[in-house]
């Protein structure tokens, strides 16, 4: 090979060596954090806060969160009567949840929902909660979530569920506080409470709720909570003794027309007969005194559309309901169809 043919291959090799690197100095590679965290809510028990927020999917970049490890909880706690400026300054990490294996937390359906037992009345708690990714980076700090855990109210007593006409009607006894908000329904087709499901409210003077999203022989779990606000907080009772109730598989009317008349044997309960499809209808009746609570008068079912009350007493006023039902369904009564009042004068 001659030096002419050396010198021009050496020419095309420098060139092609060169030309190959950066034009300019490299930019660094930004680290990827997740997203802020925000807290979606705090449902506040008599012995628990509940902490619920979403799993996030993103990192501050916009970029897709595929390294998701884990969540921090941050608590700060003072009374409720302390003031405290620099709150933030003394939370501390107070759980370490691990994403794909939480043992002390619960993870579905993109909601991380995390129980903090540690809690007294008397107290403000503040959290804030981090996600971090499998390099350990976390997520900014978000806003602070408050919660004035006061002390919470009384539950409700004497819960009745009671099968009627294409639903299930609720009762309870108003508890003595006063500062009851409303009450809260919740379902279940177990009797674990962590299992039911919130199906609607009451209001706080209204002791009552008519189910009507129910399945014919169906049998379903019932129990409320009174609920009540402090300082922006929601504060819920613990629940009620659960009560339980077969939706029925026949459908019928209350009885109409309950008329009263008095006699010298007592007083005479009339009403229209009702009926029920392919099966024999029976009836039960209720009398009031003076107001008060109904009680059942008579001692078996009846057949016929009609009673005599033989012991009403001269001067006292009274008031009767019926019911309706299919033979051998005593539990599937109708609602209660009353009377105008009558002073029984005979």
């Amino acid at each position: 090979m001659n030096k002419l043919v050396i010198a021009i291959l050496f020419a095309v090799v420098t060139i092609s060596v060169f030309s190959c690197g950066y034009k300019t100095s490299p930019r660094p590679a930004v680290a990827r954090i997740p997203a802020e965290i925000r807290i979606i809510n705090a449902d506040v028990f008599p012995d628990e806060i509940v902490l619920k927020w979403a799993v996030p999917s993103s990192n501050t970049d916009g970029s897709s969160l595929t390294d998701l490890s884990g969540f921090k909880v941050y608590r700060g706690s003072r009374d409720l009567d302390e003031d405290c400026v620099d709150c933030r300054d003394k939370r501390e990490l107070f759980a370490n949840i691990d994403f794909q294996a939480p043992s002390n937390a619960t993870i579905r359906d993109n909601e991380v929902i995390f129980q903090d037992r540690d809690v007294s009345p008397g107290k403000i708690y503040s959290y804030d909660v981090t996600a971090y990714n499998l390099r350990g980076r976390e997520s900014p700090i978000g806003n602070a979530l408050e919660v004035f855990f006061d002390a919470p109210p009384p539950a409700p007593t004497n819960l009745t569920a009671k099968p009627e006409e294409g639903h299930i009607r609720l009762q309870w006894k108003i508890p003595e506080e006063e500062k009851i908000d409303r009450y809260q329904i919740l379902r279940g087709t177990e009797k674990d409470v962590s299992k039911m499901k919130e199906i609607g409210s009451a209001s706080r003077r209204e002791p009552w709720f008519v189910d009507k999203d129910v399945t014919k022989n169906t049998k379903y779990f019932y129990v409320v909570r009174s609920v009540k606000s402090a300082r922006g907080t929601i504060l819920k009772s613990v629940p009620s003794v659960e009560s339980e109730a077969v939706a029925p598989s026949l459908y019928w009317g209350a009885p109409e027309n309950v008329n009263v008349a008095m006699t010298r044997e007592g007083v005479r309960v009339y009403w229209n007969p009702v009926k029920i499809e392919n099966e024999d209808t029976f009836y039960n009746v209720y009398r009031s005194e003076s107001g008060e609570v109904f009680q059942k008068v008579n001692p078996e079912p009846l057949k016929t559309p009609w009673l005599l009350d033989t012991k009403a007493i001269k001067g006292r006023v009274y008031r009767y309901a019926v019911t309706a039902f299919a033979k051998n369904r005593p539990g599937e009564e109708s609602a209660r169809t009353a009377s105008e009042a009558l002073r029984y004068n005979f």
